[in-house]
Order: C-alpha cells, then sequence, then structure tokens
C-alpha cells in the first residue's frame, strides 16, 4: 500500500492525545502537517510529533500540501465547514463528532463527497467495540426475536472532571451540550444495532452550570418504525462513565457495553451465567492490560481508536467501505434535532 499524507486540522486534547499517536503507530501513514489557532499549542504538538509545519489556518494547509486525507479535530460548530473545504480540495475526511450541528449540514457534505467520490467518515469510535459487533451480530441473526423496546445510557464526568478542555465551547448553547457530544454515540450505537426510522421523540433536559445555556442531563423515550419503543439516558456530571445498551424482544434480552455482553432467553440456566461471568472477566482483564500497556507509552494498545483509524485508512485506498458514513451521520442528526427541540 501506498504512504497517505495526512493533515489534523485542530490540536487539541483529542488530536495530540489520541489521534495523531494513533496515526504514527500505522507504518503506511504520514502525519505531515497540522492547523491550530493557538500558536503555542501549535509549536508544542509540533515539535512533540515532528510535524513537518504547522498552519495558523486549516485553509492554507489544504491549499500548501499533498494531503491525501486530514482529520477534523475542531470545536463542533466548526465541524462542517472545515469539511467542506477539504472535500473541495480533493481531501478524504475523517470529522469527528458530530458531523456539524444539523441534518442539513451533514446532508449537504455527504452529497458534496459522494459528488467528489471522496471518503467521508464520522469519528462514531464507540461502535468497533468487539462486544457492540458480537451484540449486531447476534441481533441479526434473530437471536432475541422480534424486537419490542431499547434502553440506551451513556453518561460522563463531563467537561473540566473528565478530559479538561481549554476553553468553554462545549458549555456555549450553540453546542447543544451533552445532546452532541455524548447522545451522538448513544444514538450511533442505537441505529447500529437496530436499524430504522425514528418517528416521535419526547424529551427532558436540565442545565447543570450556572450561566451556561448548555444541556447536561438529558432523558428522552422514542418510537421507531415497527412499533420498537425505547429511552436513552445522556449526560455529563456523573460521578463515573456509565455506557450500558439493552435490547429486549420476544424470544430474549441482549445487555452490552464495551467491557460486558449479557445475552437472556427463556432458557437460560446457572451454566450459562457462569460461562457469561467468565467471558466479560476475561475481556475486562484485557481491557484493564491495554490501557497498563497504553499508559506504559505502547502505542499499540489504542483500541477503538486503532480500529476506527483502519477503517478510515481502507477506505481511502479502497480496500472495503467505511462502516459507517456521511449518511448515518445525517440519521443520526435528524434524532439529535428530535431530542433538541422537545428538550
Amino acid at each position: 500500500m501506498r504512504r497517505i499524507n495526512i493533515g489534523i486540522v485542530g490540536l487539541g486534547r483529542v488530536a495530540s492525545k489520541t489521534h495523531i499517536p494513533v496515526l504514527k503507530s500505522i507504518e503506511d501513514v504520514e502525519v505531515v502537517s497540522g492547523a491550530e489557532k493557538n500558536p503555542e499549542r501549535g509549536e508544542r504538538v509540533k515539535q512533540l510529533y515532528k510535524l513537518r509545519t504547522v498552519y495558523t489556518e486549516y485553509e492554507e494547509m489544504y491549499a500548501a500540501e499533498k494531503l491525501d486525507a486530514v482529520y477534523i479535530c475542531l470545536p463542533h460548530h466548526l465541524h462542517a465547514d472545515a469539511t467542506k473545504k477539504a472535500l473541495e480540495r480533493g481531501i478524504h475526511v475523517l470529522c469527528e463528532k458530530p458531523m456539524g450541528m444539523s441534518p442539513e449540514e451533514a446532508a449537504d457534505v455527504t452529497a458534496l463527497a459522494e459528488q467528489r467520490g471522496l471518503v467521508l467518515m464520522p469519528g462514531y469510535k464507540m461502535r468497533y467495540a468487539k462486544n457492540y459487533a458480537k451484540a449486531k451480530e447476534m441481533i441479526d441473526a434473530g437471536l432475541i426475536g422480534q424486537i419490542l423496546q431499547v434502553q440506551g445510557t451513556l453518561l460522563a464526568p463531563g467537561p473540566y472532571i473528565a478530559w479538561d478542555p481549554k476553553s468553554d465551547w462545549h458549555l456555549d448553547g450553540k453546542s447543544h451540550g451533552a445532546i452532541y457530544d455524548l447522545g451522538c454515540h448513544l444514538v450511533d450505537i442505537l441505529l447500529y444495532l437496530v436499524p430504522g426510522e425514528v418517528r416521535s421523540v419526547r424529551a427532558f433536559s436540565r442545565k447543570g452550570f450556572v450561566g451556561y445555556d448548555a444541556p447536561t442531563t438529558v432523558s428522552c423515550i422514542f418510537e421507531m418504525e415497527g412499533g420498537i419503543i425505547g429511552d436513552l439516558a445522556i449526560g455529563w456530571r456523573a460521578a463515573n462513565d456509565v455506557q450500558t445498551f439493552s435490547v429486549h424482544g420476544t424470544a430474549g434480552s441482549i445487555t452490552v457495553n464495551r467491557e460486558h455482553l449479557s445475552y437472556v432467553h427463556s432458557g437460560t440456566d446457572q451454566v450459562d451465567r457462569i460461562l457469561e461471568y467468565a467471558g466479560n472477566t476475561r475481556r475486562e482483564v484485557a481491557a484493564l492490560l491495554s490501557k497498563i500497556m497504553e499508559k506504559l507509552g505502547n502505542k499499540n494498545f489504542y483500541g477503538e481508536d486503532l480500529l476506527q483509524a483502519r477503517a478510515f485508512l481502507d477506505a481511502v485506498q479502497g480496500v472495503r467501505p467505511a462502516p459507517v458514513n456521511g449518511r448515518d451521520a445525517t440519521n443520526i442528526h435528524k434524532f439529535l434535532r428530535m431530542i433538541t427541540l422537545s428538550s
């Protein structure tokens, strides 16, 4: 495979702590340049990762460099414009979630990518967790029968506790707070496991930071085509990361997250439970070892981020289509808008 030249738009935490080291661990990739308005941050990341050039404006980088692809790692409301300008120059794009701030923005850049024959892949990395892939395989095989109900929860400590952003844009009302920051991941998993049109939504939200307009805690109930009903809980300010997804059907139920997968049906007995606990223990130990190795500096242990990068690069090289695309992102945005308008 030929070497792929990549530029990084925005050199904040997600780029410097995750995407750049992941890409640098892959042999057929060269991270050649970056774009960053903060000169101190730009110089720091340039020196740390030996980037050739860091530009103040991403348009200048697009024009000056011979890039095959870019990663868009800017604040949410800047994603669509940076993506559009890259596509207009014939550059493939991986855009951090969310892919814009509306279904219209997502649809516009998707149409442009399809018109130009370019890869446009939104960064929904949670779907690369092996347990979600296994759950989808089981659901598609009919092991839980006709789907009746779905429940999903994604909670996190949030800004200034968990990942310490260096600006307040997360809490600006136009960012839509936790709805777009965490909610897009949860909706992506919902539509990955249970594809279909969402017909109606009833949502409630609360603002948890005085002086800021962004919703931090959100709960919604929804109805999908085929009579499937469900509920989602999204929020910052939780004490710990909480992630779980349950799908219930006429023949059984699956509950899944990154570390656990539980399948219950009418014939489930104690032996099944013991085997389930053993399998989950093995996955917990593997996840812990990965975190330890990552802390020790071994770049081969980035899990979902590495799988996402490999999927994007395979799509750019024509090996296989991207597993998630702009049309998927547009559908996610339609659901997010319904939550936003109802809450």
